[in-house]
């Protein structure tokens, strides 16, 4: 199945149940969802471009690199206090 992230909020139908896919999201869709989604004409999807798994992935992995920065500005020693 090829791996897609939606630009907007997807809602598609496997096996009788309704799943949503948020906004900003890697997906695997089905070649038959796929071509529906071509035929609405709405740029719902597009292909992964040297992207991390999720955008969720990426917002964690900048918040930690904001975290480490700020842990290490706290240990500096200011000499003038």
């Amino acid at each position: 199945m090829p791996k897609r992230i939606t630009n907007i909020k997807v809602v598609v139908h496997r096996t009788g149940k309704r799943v949503v896919i948020p906004a900003n999201t890697m997906f695997d869709f089905t070649t038959d969802e796929l071509a529906e989604l071509k035929e609405s004409k709405l740029d719902a999807v597009r292909t992964p471009r040297n992207e991390v798994e999720s955008v969720a992935e990426l917002k964690v992995a900048t918040d930690d690199k904001k975290s480490a920065a700020k842990g290490a500005a706290k240990t500096g020693t200011d000499s003038e206090l």
